[in-house]
């Protein structure tokens, strides 16, 4: 299932397609504004969506590989942000990224909010975890449209200890091939308040693949 990378043209709108072994594409979700962040519980039963514009964060039940019976399971309130990017960890617990809310939240299977992590910058994109052990989350930011950004914008950020991640699953075209990698800076944001920020050496992406 694709988000930003697989999208075809539906309504007005976008429509994240699935795509089936013999390559053809099925619409998953029809009529969507801004797709974005998903990913998948620990045990594969729960397909987590956003679609930016709706301020939702989405939960399905996966079922014969597609996910169906799309339900809220949270609302991100007026003021905070707009969903993004999002990561699911270990505990079953999904991170999101707020864009223009300056922040990460973690919210339980359940659609509790149980963590919230101010950041320095306040057009955070996406988080995953990384580092030794998966336990370091990385949180990707913009510099976009905005007149007075902050030294940090547009960073990779990290946060150490943050949690514990789950092992990706590699594409087959990844798997194919052997991206090179570079050394480049992330810079660490302890979660601690008062403290400043350091950096450390991180993997940056190949130019090949680069955001912009």
């Amino acid at each position: 299932m694709g988000g930003h990378h697989a999208l075809r043209r539906g309504g007005g709108r976008r429509c994240p397609d699935a795509r089936r072994p013999d390559g053809t594409a099925q619409t998953i979700f029809p009529s969507v504004a801004v797709s974005n962040g998903i990913g998948w519980s620990p045990d594969g039963t729960l397909a987590y969506y956003i679609d930016s514009q709706t301020r939702r964060i989405d939960v399905c039940r996966m079922e014969d590989q597609l996910p169906v019976d799309r339900r809220p399971l949270a609302v991100i309130e007026p003021g905070a942000g707009f969903p993004d990017g999002l990561t699911v960890d270990a505990d079953g617990c999904v991170w999101v990224a707020l864009w223009d809310g300056g922040r990460l939240r973690r919210y339980t299977p359940r659609g509790e909010l149980d963590r919230t992590l101010p950041l320095p910058v306040s057009r955070p994109t996406a988080c995953c975890f990384g580092g030794p052990g998966l336990r370091d989350l990385y949180v990707t930011t913009a510099r976009t449209g905005l007149s007075r950004p902050h030294p940090l914008a547009g960073s990779v950020l990290v946060v150490p200890d943050a949690g514990q991640g789950l092992p990706g699953w590699p594409s087959r075209a990844d798997a194919a091939r052997e991206l090179p990698r570079q050394e480049g800076q992330a810079h660490r944001v302890d979660p601690s308040p008062g403290r400043p920020l350091t950096t450390r050496p991180a993997l940056s992406l190949p130019v090949s693949t680069q955001i912009e």
